[in-house]
């Protein structure tokens, strides 16, 4: 609101609005704790990533936009897969999305590039030991491979799931 220079109940309405017509949903910052969940700050993205594209006004895929392409395609197929999709962030290690389903929470990062290190997974890792996951996930640009217990998953792959 101050960006804009317009007051805050205006900024949730214009939110609402947005989320009504289709063109924007919102993840929250994941915590086993419903009220400290509601006080977290949300996580905004776009539903079609074309139009964020033209917005943005890159309307090409390019190496400085291609993260965020990618996560924003893997947050819209994520919530057709799973109950609730939220995100997570603990002092500089992020989880892009975190899938809860039938009980069952699954963190995921995107990392939409060919070379994939351990350091890639240390934000997964680091969830999975705090709230004692079984399976973590880092969406790639094309490697499968095997990692403990983190799967590099190439993003295609998991844009073709059930």
């Amino acid at each position: 609101s101050d960006m804009l220079g317009i007051s805050r109940p205006t900024v949730v309405n214009y939110m609402e609005y947005l989320k009504s017509a289709f063109l924007i949903d919102e993840a929250r910052k994941y915590s086993k704790s419903a009220a400290s969940e509601a006080r977290s700050a949300k996580k905004t993205y776009m539903i079609d990533s074309g139009l964020m594209n033209s917005l943005l006004g890159e309307p090409e895929l390019t190496d400085l936009n291609k993260g965020k392409i990618f996560e924003t395609l893997a947050f819209n197929h994520a919530r057709s897969l799973a109950d609730s999709v939220h995100y997570w962030r603990h002092g500089t290690t992020e989880v892009d999305l975190v899938l809860s389903k039938n009980n069952i929470v699954t963190p995921i990062k995107v990392k939409y590039r060919e070379n994939i290190s351990k350091s890639d997974t240390k934000g997964v890792c680091r969830f999975m030991d705090r709230y004692k996951c079984q399976n973590g996930i880092v969406l790639t640009r094309d490697t499968l491979e095997k990692l403990g217990s983190v799967t590099l998953l190439p993003v295609w792959l998991f844009l073709i799931s059930r």
